[in-house]
């Protein structure tokens, strides 16, 4: 049986939204007869608007995007710009900063109010009027009373936001003089004349400026253009309520346009030029996801200049972007990303050319919610198994989605791409949504998808059936059979059923709009039945001989011993049959089975034998018959004298049956002991010895019973070693020497006539010496300033050593001979104290003192002497004391290391 399925390529879209398809604001008719038209992300100039005001201006058009009317709060003009059937007299006013507003009617789509505010000095208060788009021929026109009052004592500034249940309106106004905020439902009864008051924020003195709902309706901004400054609002959309004023205490000169960025994030103002201090019109951007008001206060950012005088409205177009009106000007400024921090919102100050046109200060007054094009969702492919593409569209200002395909059970039921791809796995209808962000506002679109079944049949196993019989085939099955499927057979038949009257393929294919799918069934005509045990049996004993048989469809087997199944298991001697029967006839087959014992036989333990020896290994079975030997090493006799280490495995077999043994036999050898030549080894590096060979005990001359020892004294070593076998005896002679020891001590003074002798003769055997001077004996005799090093190696190493060595007369401590007894007699003998010394001085002084301290000779020559006379007169017989200060004179020590000695003594007088 094979299987094809083919998917169709139709294409299936389907766009389902229950926010509006379309922007309600794509013309906008403003400033001295200028206008504008957004058609997806392209704007055009429109130059054949009729509308001329200094200030506030409306303007609307249907879901389609073609325009209805406009006004400038005074006069309204239809599609064709012609003055509106009773569309005039209106209580705006053309410098009135919002002087309209057109609100949809929430239940009645072909009805409109125009609500107005006039110039504040006129206070004409908060009014409105009602067009009807079904009057005039579909021109519109007003219908009723005309500028019904709603409050009085309000500025000039009004907003429309949509309800939080995305159905009803509420319309914004503020009292002049006073911080109370006026909020009107507008539902599907009309405008609600009893209002929400709020008292929140600072008193407006001055009634001019705009006030602006962020596009979720969630927070205002409010222009005090006398006061020179703007508040920040929140904005309850289900209850009408203004709370948590935010001051922006800066002077924003003559404050006047404001308004939000797509997402809800940033807040944009300006300060129009003055004069007196050459201050330039400035564009400034506030961030508004700070934690406090004094994050969004400190966040205000300068953005750039406006090569205006007095900057106007600022409004969200239909395109994502900031349109600023400037006053008196061929040119709109342009945010290009509002969304965007800083700089990085790309404002164009001359932006949009008005094709010749000139802004004033105003531009249309418009819903926020409706401003940009409600996302959509596109689906493609909804076939069961198959991957269903969706596709999220008009994402203006969206900043992220995430989809929810309503199929919780398959594990993968969410996506946050813009583009999503899901496979629902049952046919059904589901519940599909994307939830889409912008800034913290999130929105919900549905979409029902209808996932249809894969089209498929199954025509069966192949099959086989009696000769001179037919096959009925029938694609119909469960999955398919309640669409409209269409058939087709190999032979281009297109019925569901069809008939088989020979061998041979058959395949049908169904076909829906999902695809098609093909089966296909080989039938053909079953053999009468045969059956074949196969030839007579010999089997070893304890095997067995299982019997099946293959015959198709059988509808009876019947053994000889009433057994009823397709098998049978043999496992004693005897003459077996069976017979088979089906729907096209039967057979009967026999086959005869003998059973033979195994032979029995034992090549005994595992053995252990010394060398020299020999084992008898006997395979012969028990039984007296005829059996086939063949061994693991290829011999073939039944008996062997096997002397050799190794495992011996046999097989024995008769005609049927056979048998294996096998036994290890473990040749044994005297044990071998060689501990190798006698040798020297360093102390540092014990010698293993190691007794190698098949022993059981090992006895060494230190009494140590392993098979290894390390040798690390200078000795004999010797091992026996014993098994079953035999005994062994090894010795071996070793010498132990050490890495010579080295020490010249420290760097020294020396005098100039004492050599120095340096003795490094080591006791560590075979020692070579060999000086830096190329000398190689053990000792060096020095007399001279140097350094002086010397190298000892024997086998076990190599150390070196280096001593500084200063050869100077300081150092011999002049030894200065002083006698100690003087003879003044003239003979020659003894006659003077002199002084006896082996150096140059550097300083020299010798003073002598009686034994009562009196001072009787000086001299600083050393080469002067003391003749016992004291003034030229003799002294008497006795003891005098003697105090000698000296320094020897040497270049090779500094003037800080030369040694000062002082030697004090007595001498006696005799005459």
């Amino acid at each position: 049986m094979i299987r094809v399925i083919t998917i169709s390529g139709l294409l299936f879209l389907a766009c389902i939204s229950l926010l509006e398809a379309q922007t309600g604001y794509p013309n906008w008719f403003f400033g001295k007869k200028a206008g504008l038209f957004f058609q997806g992300n392209s704007t055009l100039a429109l130059v054949s608007g009729q509308l001329n005001t200094t200030e506030g201006c409306a303007s609307i058009s249907d879901s389609s995007g073609h325009l209805l009317f406009y006004t400038n709060g005074i006069d309204i003009w239809n599609k064709n710009h012609a003055p509106m059937l009773n569309g005039s007299g209106l209580y705006g006013d053309v410098s009135a900063t919002q002087s309209a507003a057109i609100i949809p009617h929430p239940a009645f789509p072909h009805l409109f109010y125009v609500v107005t505010t006039g110039e504040w000095s006129q206070n004409v208060g908060l009014r409105y009027s009602v067009v009807d788009m079904n009057q005039a021929n579909g021109l519109g026109s007003t219908i009723g009373p005309k500028n019904v009052s709603l409050a009085s004592n309000i500025s000039e500034r009004m907003a429309v936001i949509a309800h939080a249940n995305k159905k009803d309106y509420w319309l914004l106004a503020h009292r002049q003089n006073t911080n109370e905020f006026l909020a009107f439902l507008i539902d599907a009864g009309g405008i609600q004349g009893m209002p929400v008051s709020s008292m929140v924020g600072s008193p407006d003195s001055s009634a001019v400026g705009y006030l602006k709902a962020s596009l979720d309706g969630k927070k205002l901004a409010m222009a005090f253009r006398n006061q020179h400054f703007y508040e920040i609002y929140d904005f309850n959309p289900a209850t009408g309520t203004v709370s948590n004023a935010i001051n922006l205490p800066a002077i924003f000169y003559q404050s006047y346009g404001c308004e939000f960025s797509p997402n809800g994030s940033k807040l944009y103002i300006h300060s129009s030029r003055i004069e007196q201090n050459a201050q330039p019109s400035q564009l400034f951007q506030l961030d508004l996801t700070g934690n406090s008001a004094w994050d969004i206060v400190s966040s205000v950012t300068l953005i750039g200049n406006i090569n205006v005088q007095h900057p106007g409205a600022m409004q969200l177009g239909p395109d994502g972007r900031i349109y600023l009106a400037r006053h008196n000007a061929f040119y709109l400024g342009v945010i290009q990303n509002p969304n965007a921090p800083g700089s990085a919102c790309n404002f164009t100050d001359e932006g949009f050319y008005l094709g010749g046109k000139k802004s004033q200060f105003g531009l249309p007054n418009l819903i926020q919610s409706k401003i940009l094009p409600a996302p959509q969702i596109l689906a493609d492919q909804f076939c069961s198994s198959d991957s269903t593409f969706f596709l999220a569209e008009n994402l203006f200002a969206v900043d992220s989605v995430i989809w929810d395909f309503g199929d919780p059970t398959s594990g993968q039921n969410v996506a946050k791409e813009l583009r999503a791809f899901h496979t629902y796995t049952q046919p059904g209808t589901y519940q599909a949504r994307m939830i889409f962000y912008r800034g913290r506002h999130a929105d919900t679109l549905y979409q029902q998808i209808d996932i249809l079944p894969q089209p498929f049949v199954d025509l069966g196993k192949d099959t086989s059936i009696c000769p001179r019989e037919v096959l009925e085939l029938d694609a119909t099955h469960a999955s398919t059979s309640i669409l409209q499927t269409h058939f087709l057979w190999q032979d281009n038949s297109q019925n569901r059923v069809h008939i088989a009257d020979q061998e041979g393929w058959f395949w049908v294919e169904a076909s829906n709009i999902c695809g098609t799918y093909r089966d296909s069934i080989h039938f053909a005509y079953r053999k009468l039945p045969q059956v074949d045990l196969g030839k007579d049996q010999l089997l070893c004993e304890g095997e067995n001989l299982f019997l099946e048989i293959t015959t198709e469809n059988p509808s009876l087997y019947l053994w000889d011993n009433g057994q009823n199944s397709s098998w049978r298991n043999i496992d004693q001697s005897g003459t077996y049959w069976v017979y088979v029967q089906d729907a096209c006839g039967s057979d009967k087959d026999t086959i005869e089975v003998v059973f033979e014992q195994k032979p029995i036989f034992d090549l005994g333990k595992d053995t252990l034998i010394c060398e020299g020896e020999s084992f008898k290994l006997d395979a012969r079975p028990l039984q007296n018959i005829a059996y086939n030997y063949l061994w693991n090493d290829g011999e073939t006799s039944a008996i062997r004298h096997i002397n050799q280490t190794g495992t011996y495995k046999v097989m024995v077999s008769s005609q049927a049956c056979s048998a294996e043994d096998s036994m290890s036999l473990h040749v044994r050898n005297l044990p071998f002991v060689e501990l190798g030549k006698d040798t020297i080894i360093c102390a540092s590096q014990p010698l293993m010895l190691h007794a190698s060979g098949e022993a059981s005990t090992y006895i060494w001359q230190n009494g140590a019973r392993s098979a290894s020892i390390y040798a690390k004294n200078t000795g004999i070593y010797w091992v026996r070693a014993s098994n079953s076998c035999g005994t062994v005896y090894d010795e071996v002679k070793i010498e132990v020497h050490r890495q010579p020891r080295l020490d010249l001590g420290k760097d020294t003074l020396i005098c100039i006539h004492y050599p120095l002798t340096l003795d490094v003769s080591s006791s560590a055997g075979d020692v070579s010496y060999l000086w830096e001077n190329g000398s190689t004996f053990p000792y060096h005799k020095i007399s001279q300033s140097g350094f002086y090093s010397v190298s000892l190696s024997n086998r076990c190493g190599v150390v070196t050593d280096t001593i500084e060595v200063k050869a100077s007369l300081e150092a011999c401590d002049c030894k200065l001979f002083i006698p100690n007894v003087i003879t003044p007699n003239d003979d020659g003998v003894n006659d003077r104290f002199v002084i006896h010394y082996p150096c140059e001085f550097k300083y020299f002084q010798l003073n002598i003192f009686d034994r009562w301290g009196k001072h009787i000779f000086h001299t600083e020559n050393p080469e002067h002497f003391w003749d016992g006379s004291s003034k030229k007169l003799y002294c008497p017989n006795g003891t005098y004391f003697y105090v000698i200060s000296y320094q020897g004179k040497d270049s090779f020590l500094r003037q800080d290391e030369r040694r000062l000695n002082t030697l004090k003594g007595a001498i006696t007088l005799l005459r």
